[in-house]
């Protein structure tokens, strides 16, 4: 495929700044005014919208230009997202619970006549503590560091789950984090920063005991500037206050799974 390349020259006061597009750059605009738009009109759609050069290249408008950098910013979100962390998570912790029930079952079934009855105290006492593990992944997580596994697969699946939380989902969370804080200007973490203190405050009057239509309104101010950075926000403030619990516990509860 071939690459197109550019060549540079020193300036001699024969080059064009605008180059060979200019004509058609008017011309578009000609034909805009033409068809009724002022000319202050047509030049604001032109740059909204962008247009076609005479090679057939399009030139992106501001229109497409913030669509793109709302996608950027929205994807850069979504790789923090923990909701879709705690998903995978809480699928494969099932498989892995799911494996030792079945491995149980066929050590019954396979447990010769004499060793049955004891082997049966065994088996009730380990799925009365499945049945027990608490609804939150990373709960369970924790609670099956002591539980002694009768099924080497669901075993060697549980330990397996435990290397990924470490490696793939901790190690590549925090690094990535850290790349998108790396990568801010500094007007970014000044907004950041600004973000920060607005929520503090109105967290802040919500444990003041600030009424809740007075609070309602508060957020409602408060999405209106930074909703852009709460994509999932719910419309409620009471909602949205227990959303971000939920997702800090989320992750206190991973960091916890992993703790000796």
């Amino acid at each position: 495929m071939d690459v197109p390349g550019h060549r540079f020259s020193a300036w001699d006061g024969t080059q064009d700044p605008l180059g060979p597009d200019v004509e058609e750059l008017f011309g578009r605009l000609s034909e805009d005014v033409f068809h009724g738009w002022d000319f202050e009109a047509a030049l604001r759609r032109l740059l909204e919208q962008g247009w076609r050069d005479g090679q057939g290249k399009r030139l992106v408008g501001m229109e497409e230009m913030l669509e793109q950098l709302r996608r950027r910013r929205q994807a850069q979100l979504e790789r923090f997202n923990l909701d879709s962390v705690f998903e995978d998570m809480r699928e494969k912790l099932d498989r892995v619970i799911s494996q030792e029930r079945r491995g149980i079952q066929a050590r019954l079934d396979q447990a010769p006549d004499g060793g049955r009855r004891v082997l049966e105290r065994v088996a009730a006492e380990r799925r009365r503590q499945l049945d027990e593990l608490p609804p939150d992944p990373g709960g369970a997580i924790r609670r099956l560091r002591d539980y002694e596994f009768m099924d080497s697969r669901a075993e060697a699946a549980y330990q397996r789950l435990l290397d990924e939380i470490r490696r793939n989902v901790l190690d590549s969370y925090f690094k990535q984090m850290t790349q998108s804080m790396q990568a801010m200007s500094g007007e970014d973490m000044a907004e950041l920063r600004e973000m920060a203190r607005d929520l503090n405050r109105l967290l802040r009057q919500k444990l003041d005991g600030v009424p809740g239509p007075e609070l309602q309104r508060g957020y409602e101010a408060f999405l209106q500037r930074w909703g852009r950075m709460f994509p999932d926000a719910p419309a409620g403030f009471e909602e949205f206050v227990e959303q971000l619990m939920r997702q800090m516990a989320r992750m206190d509860s991973l960091l916890q799974s992993l703790s000796p």
